[in-house]
């Protein structure tokens, strides 16, 4: 594509195809190191790449794993014919098998490593493996109405259209075997994305099947942008443009943002720092009397407003409620030995509720989790010593 205006436009649908599944920037870099420097003419370089980004998903994100080396196999696919090796497709397949294997291998030795240098039991980086699963989510619930299942299709639809599209026989100028990677690729991304998305935690939107999203929009780019190279060995041109499906996969993604869009409340700024002093004092207060703080919530006051306490590393809000889904026994039962010995003499926390809720409302699940592993046992061992806004500070009861 030469036109600046048309890689403008190429680029800002590209970001918003992403953000159906509100892709988290940092496991872009994955992707984005080998798009870059990925190459069927350059395998050796290809093999390197792949372990280099397949180490950073390793320590990123568990079900982006096999992530890099899938992307450079499908550009393998795209671009590399069987042509006269259709007699001996094991050798056609020497090199996306070299991918796999040592992406899958880059991935779990730098996962390995990250979870033995952290510092952390390794027992707390397997929840991923233990939380419940949540199927009903996969369709319309009060979690996300719209349901996990059918936004992907509708998300997916425009893409698979002009795939499946077949302008000009490009279809039929792919060997089977070809085809097959691709569409297998994409429906092991689309099974394990579902399955994520029903764990407890998830299914509130389309981000456990950002990977899927990921290698569907390469693949579609490169497909309906030319760079394939038919069985022939020459370069299959772009083909003749479906306005009908470009104009759906510029609308759908519009059309998640818009439905996304929430207006954020404006914050009364001289109450908020009023509050913010109060728990800086309260929290130092404590520290100079030597009793441990703990923020539960909040923790970016330390840093920003520069505390003079000590930071309590466990039990942050999101990783404590990780745990407390993932049912992680040894570290529950060690905040609960905490609060019964009254370990902190201060804790610092969004206000606690332990009324059950159940699957009539958003995310009920796990406010209850929260409310019956985190919430109820602080509140046996802690007392309310003031209300700020949204805010408690405990005290030992």
């Amino acid at each position: 594509m030469q036109s600046k205006l048309g890689r403008a436009t190429l680029a800002g649908a590209c970001y918003l195809f992403l953000m159906q599944g509100s892709v988290y920037y940092h496991l872009l870099v994955a992707a984005w190191i080998v798009l870059a420097w990925a190459s069927s003419r350059r395998p050796w370089r290809t093999l390197l790449v792949v372990l280099l980004a397949s180490a950073w998903a390793g320590i990123s994100r568990v079900n982006w794993m096999p992530v890099p080396a899938i992307l450079a196999i499908m550009i393998y696919l795209l671009e590399s014919p069987l042509g006269h090796l259709r007699a001996r497709i094991a050798a056609y397949v020497a090199w996306p098998a070299a991918y796999a294997a040592a992406g899958a291998l880059a991935a779990l030795a730098a996962n390995r490593a990250y979870a033995a240098l952290s510092g952390n039991p390794p027992g707390e980086f397997d929840s991923a493996f233990t939380s419940g699963l949540l199927w009903y989510r996969l369709l319309p619930s009060a979690t996300y109405p719209l349901g996990v299942l059918p936004a992907i299709l509708i998300a997916s639809a425009p893409a698979i259209g002009l795939l499946v599209s077949r302008p000009r026989g490009r279809a039929s100028s792919l060997h089977p075997l070809r085809r097959l990677g691709l569409s297998g690729a994409l429906a092991i991304l689309f099974l394990g994305g579902l399955v994520v998305s029903a764990k407890i935690g998830g299914g509130g939107d389309l981000h456990n099947l950002d990977a899927y999203l990921v290698v569907l929009l390469v693949i579609t780019v490169l497909w309906t942008f030319g760079v394939v190279t038919t069985e022939m060995g020459t370069p299959n041109g772009p083909p003749a443009p479906s306005f009908a499906l470009l104009g759906a996969a510029l609308a759908v993604p519009v059309a998640f943002a818009l439905a996304a869009h929430r207006v954020w409340p404006m914050r009364e700024m001289d109450s908020a720092r009023a509050i913010v002093e109060r728990v800086a004092q309260a929290a130092e207060d404590a520290g100079r009397q030597g009793q441990r703080v703990l923020f539960i919530s909040e923790r970016h006051l330390i840093a920003f407003e520069g505390l003079e306490v000590r930071l309590e590393p466990d039990y942050e809000k999101v990783y404590l409620m990780e745990m407390a889904m993932a049912g992680n026994r040894a570290y529950l039962d060690r905040l609960y030995a905490d609060l019964q010995a009254h370990g902190f003499g201060l804790i610092v926390t969004e206000k606690l509720n332990t009324g059950l809720q159940g699957s009539e409302f958003t995310f009920g699940e796990e406010n209850d989790v929260w409310a019956q592993r985190v919430a109820a046992p602080i509140l046996r061992s802690y007392a309310v010593k003031e209300e700020l806004g949204s805010l408690w500070l405990m005290t030992p009861r």
